[in-house]
């Protein structure tokens, strides 16, 4: 089965109020999956407009119930956008 991911679903696994957020999870629904996004949001220097936005996430059946257990992977993308986002030299100010 091929779900349609593009223009749908960036935008149900992005936080309301990013800009204002240095991390979150997100748990959302797309058709029979539940979803579950982690965001990050790091410093970055002034010609990348200060900010580096980051979300990992993942797509799992709704066979087991309202979330399909998507929380089971919280911890291991918690760390996935933690290592995207500081593996991109992210800017610290001083």
């Amino acid at each position: 089965m091929i779900v349609e991911l593009d223009g749908v679903v960036e935008y149900k696994s992005l936080p309301s109020g990013l800009h204002n957020c240095d991390s979150d999870l997100v748990y959302f629904v797309h058709e029979q999956y539940a979803g579950i996004s982690a965001f990050a949001n790091r410093p970055a220097h002034e010609s990348e407009r200060n900010a580096h936005f980051a979300a990992v996430g993942l797509l799992v059946p709704l066979t087991y119930g309202r979330l399909g257990r998507s929380w089971l992977h919280a911890h291991q993308l918690r760390r996935l956008v933690a290592y995207a986002t500081m593996s991109r030299n992210c800017y610290i100010p001083r």
